[in-house]
């Protein structure tokens, strides 16, 4: 049994390690709770957009074993720009012996997918990170204000069940002892990653989680020990004598009404609410998601051609409602033919330009009288 946590002369670093861990405390997960789901009537929606792998990791029950994380974190290495199926990218010890296995093979071993599935995108091949232009442009679809990643609060997203998505990771797969109500960068991938119906690397994601857990210090919990003890079963027999956490809890109703998520109406009916006393429609749902219009805007194109073909330019009022829509987004360039922000060049341009820019536009067709006259529209933005 003290092979576990027994470490010989040539393991100096896993036992320097192992000292630190124990003065951590272990903090256990929380999974998604169904019966409030179904109270809401969001369970459903829920299980459309949380699919595959990632909601492998937020219903899963877990539990662990102390003397099997302890091991782990103490002899854990990752390698978080090797290839999926490298066999060297994940090192540990397991019951006094190392092994080295693939991301891919992790994702399998504890159950995020089966093995015949470790090699489909869906699985290994998804996001892992947000560009800094990229972040913006994915927080504008789903929350309001300019987006930063140590202080943008989770009550600024649009949809409550994001919401409630948000704080499920922070007590599963982005698990967290603080700053709960912070939607952190690898928060906001995984919602970019559900909005948009994008495959997410959970496997990735999971590691480099643990990976950074391993590296803090006290008073920082412990995390994620309900996968490690999914990962020593594969390889080890546990001892019985070896006690187990309790089962891992719900983000429940309790957890949603200290949110202040929860409209409770007088017949008893419950339901999310995004605006304080005032129930929120699931079929908000449905405009908050619809895709945004493809604007057709194409400065170096023949000023003649009708922006309906394609070509030339919008009209001012498809302008206007653009730069309202986005105007968080003041440090990027807005592709309006392909909706996404991005850098021109090595200059990045901000509102200021595109409204110079609608000014020249405007100047032009109505010298040309090609609809320019805007008399009664307000440009002021």
């Amino acid at each position: 049994m003290a092979k576990f946590t027994r470490f010989n002369a040539s393991e100096l670093d896993a036992r320097a390690r192992y000292e630190i861990l124990q003065t951590r405390p272990e903090e256990y997960p929380r999974r998604a709770c169904t019966d409030l789901l179904t109270m809401v009537n969001q369970l459903d929606r829920f299980n459309n957009i949380v699919t595959g792998p990632l909601a492998v990791a937020l219903n899963t029950r877990l539990r662990s074993v102390h003397q099997c994380t302890m091991e782990f974190y103490s002899t854990f290495n990752f390698t978080s720009r090797c290839d999926p199926f490298d066999n060297e990218g994940v090192a540990f010890r397991c019951g006094g012996t190392r092994y080295s296995i693939s991301m891919a093979q992790f994702g399998a071993i504890i159950g995020l997918y089966g093995e015949e599935e470790s090699g489909n995108e869906e699985n290994t091949g998804g996001l892992r990170d947000l560009d800094e232009n990229e972040r913006q442009a994915a927080w504008a679809q789903i929350g309001e204000g300019i987006y930063n990643p140590s202080s943008t609060k989770s009550t600024k997203l649009r949809d409550p069940l994001y919401r409630y998505i948000h704080r499920l990771l922070t007590y599963s797969l982005n698990q967290r002892h603080d700053s709960s109500g912070v939607v952190g960068l690898k928060d906001l991938v995984v919602l970019h990653c559900i909005h948009n119906q994008k495959p997410l690397d959970v496997p990735y994601l999971l590691l480099r989680n643990m990976h950074l857990n391993r590296l803090a210090s006290a008073p920082t919990p412990i995390f994620f020990g309900g996968w490690v003890y999914r990962l020593f079963k594969h390889f080890t027999n546990i001892p019985r004598s070896f006690e187990r956490s309790p089962w891992s809890g719900r983000v429940d109703y309790h957890i949603c009404r200290a949110m202040n998520l929860l409209y409770e109406a007088e017949d008893g009916t419950v339901s999310f609410q995004r605006t304080q006393g005032y129930a929120w429609n699931p079929q908000e749902a449905l405009v908050l998601h619809a895709p945004p219009p493809h604007y057709q805007y194409q400065p170096h194109g023949d000023p003649g051609q009708s922006s309906s073909q394609g070509g030339g330019f919008p009209n001012f009022q498809s302008l206007h409602d653009l730069l309202q829509e986005n105007l968080m987004c003041t440090r990027n360039t807005y592709n309006l033919a392909n909706n996404t922000y991005h850098r021109v060049g090595a200059i990045e341009r901000n509102i200021n330009d595109i409204q110079d820019d609608i000014g020249s536009i405007r100047e032009y067709m109505a010298g040309h009288g090609d609809g320019g006259d805007d008399s009664g529209e307000d440009m002021d933005v």
